[in-house]
């Protein structure tokens, strides 16, 4: 049962997140349908301004579709800090943590970024069968031990806060970096197929954020984990053959 602390981070996170995805679809239709594109990069060489309205879709875009992922572990953390107060002891604001998993989001926003630059100037996207074999790559990396180690985590962070527990501000911040990374080990080569598809096809933006997210709250994640990378390996290989 959800206690009133509880539901004021949930109501928060699906505004926060409601208006993430609003601003994300507006900026995929108002920023990036002028750039002229070619299998989801520019052709031409980037500017100032490309690289800033890169940088703020990915930022804008990591909270729409990481945040609901994070949410689970938010609602663990505010219920410790509750139990704290109930006890009358020093408690941490659940925002210093969630500002630890922004600042990855933002650190990968920014590599994102850059790799988007890279691979724009390098024409990578052109090269016969890159996109088949980023998707074979992506589908095998779900059945890796670091990404199935990085899933524990993210499921079951009560070890993890138990061990790591401390009553301030910067080791709340610590720990929300710590749980942000591994929220990107766990779904870093699904969010960089993005650089590949193009940061304004939606529809593969959607279906990768329901799944990191399915990954996160099914119970016995493991046939999701491993029935995606068995259809993202395939859909791979038949691209690259084809």
């Amino acid at each position: 049962m959800l206690k009133q602390e509880q539901w004021i981070i949930l109501s928060g996170v699906m505004g926060l997140t409601a208006a993430a995805w609003v601003y994300t679809i507006y900026l995929t239709q108002r920023m990036v349908q002028p750039m002229e594109m070619r299998g989801g990069m520019m052709s031409m060489p980037w500017v100032p301004a490309d690289f800033a309205v890169s940088l703020l879709m990915w930022v804008v875009m990591m909270v729409a579709m990481m945040l609901p992922y994070a949410t689970p572990t938010l609602l663990i953390f505010a219920a410790m800090n509750q139990e704290l107060k109930q006890h009358q002891r020093p408690y941490i604001r659940t925002g210093v943590f969630l500002a630890g998993y922004l600042l990855v989001w933002a650190g990968f926003g920014l590599f994102a970024t850059l790799t988007d630059w890279g691979v724009a100037a390098l024409s990578i996207p052109s090269i016969p069968g890159f996109l088949g074999l980023s998707l074979t790559g992506t589908g095998l990396y779900q059945f890796t031990a670091f990404k199935k180690h990085c899933l524990i985590q993210c499921r079951t962070p009560q070890e993890s806060f138990q061990n790591q527990w401390r009553t301030s501000e910067p080791a709340a911040l610590w720990m929300g970096i710590q749980q942000g990374v591994c929220c990107i080990g766990c779904c870093w080569m699904l969010m960089a197929l993005l650089v590949i598809l193009g940061m304004s096809n939606l529809l593969w933006m959607a279906s990768i954020a329901i799944l990191i997210l399915m990954e996160r709250v099914i119970p016995h994640s493991q046939w999701v984990r491993q029935g995606s990378g068995v259809l993202l390996s395939l859909l791979g290989i038949w691209l690259t053959v084809s």
